[in-house]
């Protein structure tokens, strides 16, 4: 196994390898421009409950 901090990251192995696993229109969505998001602090505060509630859940359900 190589080490890629001599490779740079190797990105063009990885996009590569990426569109074989996931396909090419995701590939392109993934690296294509996005609307940047506005949100409130009470967006980020929900938004962080939520994942908070549901990794809680998924540890109940692993015990």
């Amino acid at each position: 196994m190589k080490c890629n901090r001599n490779l740079s990251g190797n990105a063009d192995e990885y996009r590569i390898r990426l569109m074989r696993r996931i396909g090419a229109d995701q590939v392109d969505w993934l690296e294509g421009p996005h609307k940047p998001q506005r949100l409130t602090i009470e967006d980020l505060q929900a938004i962080k409950a939520l994942y908070r509630q549901k990794l809680k859940d998924l540890r109940r359900a692993a015990a």
